[in-house]
C-alpha cells in the first residue's frame, strides 16, 4: 500500500503544472459562459472578483490575480467576451511558453 501511495504521490508532483491547467481551465470555461450568457440577455458581466474568489475557493493562492483583473477590464472596455485561455494566460504566464496552452495559430482546422 505504501509503494503505491508513493507512485501515486510521485506522479502528482510530476504532473503538479498540467493538473493546475486543467483545474482552472474549467473555472475559467464556466466563467466564461457566465459572461456570455450575461451579454447575451442584456445584463452586465459579472466582475472578476467572483472569478478571483472560484479561484482561491479551489485552493489556488497565485500572485498574478492582478493580471486577472487587467484582462477582464480590458475585455468588459472592449465590449469582448473573454477567452478561456487568455484567462488561463493571465492566471498562469508560464503555461502558454511551456506548450500547456493552445494558441491560436496551433489550434487545429475544423
Amino acid at each position: 500500500m505504501y509503494a503505491l501511495r508513493s507512485r501515486v504521490n510521485a506522479l502528482r508532483r510530476k504532473m503538479a503544472l498540467e493538473l493546475a491547467v486543467v483545474r482552472l481551465r474549467r473555472l475559467a470555461q464556466e466563467y466564461c459562459v457566465q459572461w456570455t450568457v450575461a451579454v447575451s440577455g442584456r445584463r452586465a458581466a459579472p466582475g472578476s472578483h467572483p472569478f478571483v474568489r472560484t479561484v482561491v475557493d479551489a485552493g489556488f493562492r497565485l500572485p498574478t490575480f492582478m493580471a486577472v483583473h487587467s484582462y477582464l477590464d480590458g475585455c468588459r472596455s472592449r465590449s469582448a467576451i473573454p477567452e478561456c485561455d487568455g484567462l488561463l494566460r493571465s492566471l498562469l504566464p508560464w503555461s502558454a511558453t511551456l506548450g500547456l496552452l493552445v494558441t491560436l495559430g496551433d489550434a487545429a482546422p475544423l
